[in-house]
């Protein structure tokens, strides 16, 4: 019996080393690049090296099992962390190209295709009602005038860019993506259609699609998750060994619902961003 204690817990060390390792190396080296805060690094890394103390030295024949098993779910959902981040990358470039724009629509108001061009990004970053206001005054200054010697009116260049706008328009939404947007510079309301604000002339709606782009707060998501799946698994986990029967049936299936839908909070889409979708096409 004594060389089997001895046995299993050479094999938990064995097996718990790289295990834990990994994750140590992972953190420190997201801390040391700076992509992780300070904070939620520390506390991420305290967590696992007390998980790694449980899982070596606990009495409790099931506790190593239930360590080892939560680090593997912990370590799950990187490809999920993944995916985030590539949807993160989508905003952030489309955020660059809605700068890009907004400064030639800005000083070249008479750049129509630009103007289609931002209308599309804004309406993907969930401005819809800024997004049809654009694309409708474009609309209405393009020349229908036909051009003798080549058959064609400006007007005429832009049709599926106003085929778009008749199809946003009959879409809709919910009011909240039709609202106007408070400056984050000097707190105007800025209805749909201004492209800089229309007091301070900044540039208000990319300033509020910069403000969940950025890759460090992502990151602090990611670790509220992990330690979340940090304490609920070996929680739901204990409850089901120590108090077998109705809790038991309900601890590991209440476990998972609480992590899914807390993940579902911590990474939804602002309303009415279509980034997610667009980045699997």
């Amino acid at each position: 019996m004594q060389l089997d204690s001895v046995i299993g817990g050479f094999l938990i060390t064995l097996f718990s080393i790289p295990l834990y390792g990994f994750g140590l190396v992972f953190l420190i080296r997201k801390m040391a690049l700076n992509e992780i805060e300070f904070i939620p690094g520390v506390i991420a890394i305290l967590i696992l090296l007390g998980m790694a103390g449980l899982t070596l030295s606990s009495p409790n024949p099931y506790v190593p099992g239930i360590m080892i098993v939560t680090v593997i779910s912990l370590y799950a959902t990187l490809p999920f962390a993944q995916t985030q981040l590539g949807i993160l990358e989508f905003r952030r470039l489309n955020a660059e190209e809605i700068e890009k724009l907004i400064g030639i629509v800005a000083t070249r108001p008479e750049n129509h295709a630009a103007a289609f061009q931002l209308a599309e990004a804004l309406y993907q970053a969930g401005f819809r009602g800024h997004a049809i206001a654009l694309a409708e005054n474009a609309s209405a200054n393009l020349d229908p005038t036909v051009n003798p010697v080549t058959m064609t009116s400006m007007k005429g260049f832009f049709i599926k860019e106003e085929q778009k706008l008749r199809r946003w328009k009959q879409q809709g939404g919910p009011p909240r993506l039709f609202a106007a947007v408070t400056c984050p510079h000097c707190k105007t309301s800025n209805e749909p259609g201004w492209v800089v604000c229309k007091k301070c002339r900044q540039p208000y709606l990319l300033e509020t699609i910069l403000k969940g782009t950025g890759q460090r707060r992502f990151l602090g998501r990611v670790l509220i998750a992990w330690i979340l799946v940090a304490i609920v698994a070996p929680a739901s986990a204990w409850i089901a060994v120590a108090f077998p029967g109705a809790m038991a049936a309900l601890a590991i299936p209440t476990g998972l619902a609480l992590i899914g839908l807390t993940l579902f909070w911590l990474f939804r889409a602002p309303a009415g961003d279509q980034t997610a979708r667009v980045s699997e096409l």
